[in-house]
């Protein structure tokens, strides 16, 4: 969908730290080690970097209050495994007369390792919006799929698009017709499809996707510093 420059600022925390930290030293100061401890199971041995970070994680959700002296709501879309740091700031939202931040749920998107969680730090496992048409045929020829061994077992045995890499890529992303969906799970059960068929298929959505998000990214290198945050001015 993208953003509307207009309505869009974009938040770098190292960059507006004289912003975001005294909001944070405010939320730090309501939370206790011990709640520290129960939410998210620190140790003594836990460095102070991981302990302090839920205040830091906090602090945009109430930076539009704090620029415009009154209460501001907030929408904060997030992935599930953040729930515990906003649950955490929701708590002491009201002792610092903040408002409680909302918050919006969006699923893992997977791994081509098979994992339900994408890790940016296994980049064989990883497409990168700055991958080339090679490194993305690479890493999907990779994928897993829970196929069969041979050729001969998938065609009678069929495939679990459940599990397949290849088939969740294209389930979140990559197929927007559910019937076309729904078919190409059904191929895959009755062995009528093979691994590598869906395989060159996705490859060849992911790199179309790549090359257009490639171009507007080029595009808007142009207007990217007139969106950065540095106070709400609209």
């Amino acid at each position: 969908l993208g953003f509307n420059p207009e309505k869009t600022k974009i938040i770098v925390d190292t960059k507006c730290m004289h912003k975001l930290y005294p909001i944070a030293l405010k939320v730090a100061k309501k939370i206790t080690f011990s709640t520290a401890k129960a939410i998210f199971g620190f140790e003594n041995s836990t460095n102070i970097g991981q302990i302090f970070f839920t205040a830091i994680q906090a602090a945009p959700a109430f930076l539009g209050t704090e620029e415009y002296g009154k209460q501001i709501p907030t929408l904060i879309p997030c992935g599930i495994d953040q729930d515990p740091h906003f649950r955490a700031c929701r708590d002491v939202a009201p002792g610092l007369n903040y408002p409680k931040p909302a918050t919006m749920y969006c699923k893992m998107f997977p791994g081509l390792s098979g994992a339900d969680k994408m890790s940016s730090s296994d980049e064989n496992a990883t497409i990168y919006t700055t991958d080339t048409p090679k490194a993305v045929k690479k890493k999907v020829g990779r994928a897993f799929t829970g196929g069969k061994s041979t050729v001969e077992e998938q065609r009678a045995e069929g495939g679990n698009p459940e599990i397949c890499a290849v088939y969740k890529y294209n389930f979140y992303m990559f197929e927007k017709d559910d019937e076309k969906l729904e078919e190409m799970a059904r191929k895959c059960r009755n062995g009528e499809i093979l691994c590598g068929e869906c395989k060159m298929c996705l490859t060849e959505k992911i790199n179309v996707f790549l090359e257009e998000h490639q171009a507007k990214r080029e595009e808007a290198k142009e207007i990217i510093d007139s969106m950065a945050f540095d106070g709400f001015k609209w």
